[in-house]
This record gives C-alpha cells, structure tokens and sequence, in this order.
C-alpha cells in the first residue's frame, strides 16, 4: 500500500482490524522474567547494569549542577570536556545564567530516596530580587543515568525580571575521534513512516532542530534522542507532556558540540510567591556499541519508571482502536462481536469526532457527544463492555480550546489566547488537513537542519 493511496482517516479505520489479528491467548499472559529486569528496589542494587567507568561519567554529571565547575574524568571517557559546567541555562533581566550563578547565594542538600535513587537538591539564591532556582537531581546506583528538573520561584516582594530562554538541559559534549551522530525516531501523525528511526551526523557547521509539533509531545519526533560519538555516547530523554525543543551544535572543525533541550519558547515574569518548573531531562550514559544504550535506556525505564499494581509491574492493556465519528449503532455492533470471539481486548477505544458540533479539530473545548452519532450518550456501550468484564477508552485533549466552545467561553481564565492569524492546525494554511493524501508534501515537517 503506497502512502498515496489513503488518507489519515483511511490508516486510522485499519486499527480495529489490526488489532484483532494480534490475538493473544490472555492480554496479562506476558512473561515478566523474560526482561530480566526487576522492579524490587532492593533487588537491583545486586543486578547493577552500568559499567564502572559508565557510573563513573554518571557521577561527574550529577556534580556539575552546583559550582564550582567539575574537572571531567578524561581517563574514563572522551564525551565530557575537560570542565564541566553547569549543565543549564537562562537568561534573567537580560543577563545569561553562566554570569549570574557564580554571584548567587548556592546551597546544596543530599537525601536517599530508596535503595537505588540518591536525590541531590542544589538551590541558587539571587538575594537582589529574590528569585530562587532549584534543581532537583536524581542520580542511580544501578544505572549510568542522571535526571532533573529545575524549578523557578519568585520569594521576593515584586515581580521579577524577565525570565527567558530556559534549557532544562544546555551542554558542551566532545568527539574528538569524529563527527557526533544523533539518533531520534520520527513520532506518530497517522502516516506509515510513523515511529521510523532516523539518524543525522553533523559535520562541520551541523545543526539540527527538533520540535514535536501540534502542542503535544511526540507527534512529530519522540522525545528520546541517542548522541553518539566514537565508542561512547549518552541517551537523552524529555519528559514533559506538551511541546518541548532540541537543538544539536557542532559549530566548527572542533571536537566540541552542544545540546540543548527544554521548552521551545519561555518569555515570562514570575508574581511574588509564584513558581514554574521545566520538563524532566534524562541523561543515560554508555560506553561500547550505540545499541547497549539503547538497550540500557529499555532497562532503566522498566526498572525505574514502569508502573506498578498490586505489587506487579503493570501490563499495557491489549485495545480496540475506533473512530469516533462512527456512530454507536456500529460501535455496539463492534462490542458484539469482539465479545462474540472472545477476543482479548480489554478496552474499546473510541478517538476523536465522537464531540462537539463541527469538525473535531474545531470542537476542543466542547467535550458533549454529538447527538447525530451518540444520540444516548455513552452509556450503552459502556453497559455492554462492562457486562464482558471490558472498559471504554475515551480520546480527548485538555490542553486547548477552540473559540465558541463552553471551555473557552466559560474558563477563559484557564487558557492563553492564539492570535487568530496563528491559528494553523499542523501548519496546514487553516484548513482541515484530515482528508489530505499522506503523499502531499505538506506532510514533510521542516525542520531546521543546517549542514556544510
């Protein structure tokens, strides 16, 4: 099947279809023992998976968050330069943060949070106007892997200088033994290329921006990138649910290059009392083949960020994918079948259309169920997958609201106005995109890549 041949709408109706050929014996029938990886805190510190010269790394990177600067291992690797700084950035009444910090009031405090996780809390005072800036550091014992998040809060009396340019993460890295190479994956926009791998080296003057486009977080690209140089490298995770930005620098001819990541765009001030954080930064460090990162970063996440149920690491539930312009006639009928073979779907999930009075992409903000296809609401359907030990899934997204909905005419206090002449759905000249063939090339996402 060409990418010409169907529209967004069309590969979303193959779910259903798909999903049903996957048949599973039970959806909770998944071997745990097979991942090797235990979920026990007390367990892992016996089944360590970093290296010591990989925990080593780890370990230099935690300590750059408080200054003075940190003296790199270079014995034990090549990706850390020499003096590593404060992995971050801002820019506060016009000034960089790499010039403020150094004058700044700096406290550092340690705790463990369990068997495997030591948190490191490292807090910067500007006593002038009475901005703090906390980072919250968590480093593993059984993995080569550091996270973080910074927060931003206004103790003073007045409101304070413009804050802006925030990067959770801003960073030199080095490769002297060639060009780095950065590994992402494109995200998911209903198209057959969903979830491909990609792959850019960036020579000399390369550059490559990343951002996921639609306000959501993995639409375009995942927020996982792997940066590789010669025989070493790092994963990069964002976690955050809304849109986040990265950017890879190789500048020159040098062993040096930057990355950066966080919020594409931060311009603000904060109230007195008033206080803001970025997105969670992952950095996991290995040293080998490119693939024992990856295969470090499938561990790390089982281990430390799976989640758990009764006691059990949680099984991702077995779904039926269902459009929600389908009305509940054929949903109910649907339900009746899947229930009739006994397939093994434990949710029914109904996306988007199923709301509002016009297109979806229009009606974000008015969460009632068209009439014409769901004349009594949902409660039939609901009554049927229950009676089969079955659950509903509903798609909808709270992050924004339409103009004329009941959540932007009667919370406005809870939205940020989009001008009207920025107000594009996927870029697409505000018009409906919906039904625009996969092979038209306003699906290319443009994104900045400048490579000499």
């Amino acid at each position: 099947m060409s990418d010409s041949s169907f529209t967004r709408r069309d590969f979303m109706r193959l779910g259903a279809g798909a999903a049903a050929l996957g048949v599973m014996p039970k959806p909770w029938a998944l071997d745990n023992t097979a991942i090797g990886v235990t979920s026990n805190a007390e367990d892992a510190l016996t089944t360590r998976l970093g290296t010591d010269s990989e925990m080593a790394v780890a370990a230099t990177w935690a300590r750059a968050f408080r200054l003075p600067a940190t003296s790199s291992l270079k014995d034990r690797n090549k990706l850390l330069p020499d003096v590593l700084k404060p992995p971050f950035s801002f820019v506060y009444g016009d000034m960089p943060s790499a010039d403020l910090l150094p004058s700044w009031e700096c406290e550092v405090k340690h705790s463990d949070v369990d068997a495997t996780r030591q948190q490191q809390e490292v807090a910067y005072t500007d006593r002038k106007s009475g901005l703090v800036l906390r980072c919250e550091v968590t480093n593993f014992k059984d993995f080569p892997a550091v996270e973080w998040v910074l927060h931003f809060k206004n103790t003073g009396s007045a409101d304070s200088p413009i804050l802006e340019a925030i990067r959770a993460l801003d960073a030199v890295l080095s490769s002297p033994d060639g060009d780095p190479t950065i590994h992402y994956a494109k995200g998911a926009s209903c198209s057959t290329s969903d979830f491909m791998p990609m792959t850019r080296v960036l020579g000399e003057r390369g550059q490559l921006c990343l951002q996921p486009g639609g306000g959501r977080s993995s639409s375009e690209f995942l927020p996982f990138f792997n940066i590789e140089a010669k025989g070493e490298g790092a994963v990069l995770a964002i976690r955050w649910s809304g849109a986040w930005a990265t950017e890879f620098d190789h500048p020159d001819a040098g062993p040096h290059f930057q990355v950066k990541a966080g919020m594409a765009l931060t311009h603000l001030k904060l109230h007195p009392g008033e206080e803001i954080r970025t997105p969670k930064i992952l950095m996991l460090f290995w040293q080998g083949e490119r693939t024992r990162g990856h295969n470090l970063l499938r561990q790390f996440i089982l281990a430390h960020h799976r989640p758990v149920r009764d006691g059990k690491p949680l099984q991702a539930p077995i779904t039926n994918h269902n459009w929600g312009g389908t009305p509940a006639a054929d949903h109910l009928e649907n339900i009746r079948q899947i229930i009739a073979h006994d397939l093994p779907m434990e949710y029914y999930w109904i996306d988007a259309e199923w709301f509002g009075q016009g297109p979806w992409w229009k009606s974000a903000g008015n969460w009632e169920p068209k009439k014409s296809l769901y004349p009594q609401g949902f409660k039939p359907i609901t009554d049927l997958l229950h009676s089969s030990g079955r659950k509903l899934l509903l798609w909808f997204e709270p992050e924004r609201g339409c103009e004329g909905t009941p959540w932007y005419t009667e919370h406005a206090q809870w939205l940020l106005d989009v001008p009207k002449d920025k107000r594009v759905y996927r870029g697409f000249d505000a018009k409906a995109d919906w039904d625009i063939l996969a092979s038209d090339p306003r699906w290319v996402h443009r994104f900045h890549v400048a490579e000499d």
